[in-house]
């Protein structure tokens, strides 16, 4: 996508890889794109294949986070294996997805407002969205982009996105056409071993094909901020409302958790801060991937499910893909 033009053309990628890995390999051809790219099951019958990959390069160095919900399930509907965003707006839009193909529409209505008053602007109908709060649009280094409401990728990403001119991104639904009946009786046999498995019911927060509807989100979906809450000695009753404050400011929390940390703040003040401009140096510690998280972020299985399956079962499904697609 070019958005100085406000133009789009598809092009042909290597299918045979998808979300982390992909998005990797694109960066590398365009270092200065965001490139969005669904795990490569993500939106088949894969149980909890949902996730997918937001990758660019920020101050803080390159940074690939990976997230749930449905929009990387959206993207693959629509026949595309990721969005590669390069050239800069000359002034603030949204992008509109849909089955039909990509609007460009302004956002100036929308500056200097927060993500809960956005979300719902947006959203509705199946719709999903992404989002750049106050802290993105001032340029923070722990900006976030905000998708679906509360999941978050950080380390700046939000001022990327904002230098690029988005505001926010609008997914309409559009499910992926995969009918194999092969896939479906290994799929099934995948969701009766998670169905088996004793979770709390998540009914706010659920991915997209997840038949357990855990909580993860809750549980581990914010490990590295609640944990750095933790040590700040933040009680743990308070932890939901800073979230949400972190959340609807388009603020990485885990960022801010370590500048009030290392400069002896309320985490508060710093989120406060941020969303009206403070630029934190932050010195955030590097991403450990090893080989089975990086395989599941770029297949599109969801990592907190994945320990219910087997990898040979994961692969047998990646191989029928494959195959399929060919």
């Amino acid at each position: 996508m070019d958005l100085y033009f406000k133009r789009s053309e598809i092009r042909e990628y290597n299918w045979k890889i998808g979300g982390y890995e992909l998005a990797r390999e694109l960066l590398k051809e365009y270092p200065s794109a965001v490139v969005i790219a669904p795990g490569l099951l993500t939106g088949t019958p894969a149980p909890t294949g949902g996730r997918y990959s937001i990758g660019a390069t920020t101050r803080n160095g390159i940074h690939i986070g990976n997230v749930g919900g449905f929009i990387g399930a959206y993207i693959k509907g629509y026949g595309f294996g990721a969005i590669v965003i390069l050239k800069s707006s000359q002034g603030p839009i949204v992008l509109e997805f849909g089955p039909e193909g990509v609007s460009f529409k302004s956002a100036f209505d929308l500056l200097g407002k927060r993500v809960k008053q956005i979300v719902p602007l947006l959203e509705g109908k199946g719709k999903k969205s992404i989002v750049v709060g106050p802290a993105g649009e001032m340029g923070g280094r722990i900006s976030a982009v905000v998708a679906e409401g509360f999941r978050i990728v950080g380390r700046g990403m939000g001022e990327v996105f904002f230098r690029k001119g988005i505001k926010a991104m609008v997914f309409h639904p559009k499910a992926v056409e995969f009918i194999h009946p092969i896939f479906k009786t290994v799929a099934r046999k995948m969701r009766e071993g998670l169905r088996a498995v004793e979770e709390g019911v998540n009914t706010n927060h659920p991915c997209y094909g997840c038949p357990i509807k855990c909580l993860a989100y809750e549980k581990r979906g914010k490990k590295g901020a609640v944990k750095a809450l933790k040590e700040l000695g933040i009680p743990e009753e308070e932890h939901p409302q800073i979230i949400e404050l972190a959340n609807d400011h388009g603020v990485d929390l885990f960022g801010a958790a370590i500048v009030a940390r290392e400069r002896i703040m309320d985490v508060r003040d710093v989120i406060a801060q941020a969303a009206e401009g403070e630029d934190f140096e932050v010195d955030y510690p590097p991403i450990q991937r090893d080989d089975w998280k990086e395989f599941l972020d770029s297949v599109g299985i969801c990592e907190y499910a994945a320990k219910y399956m087997e990898r040979s079962m994961i692969e047998k499904l990646v191989k029928i893909y494959q195959e399929y697609m060919m």
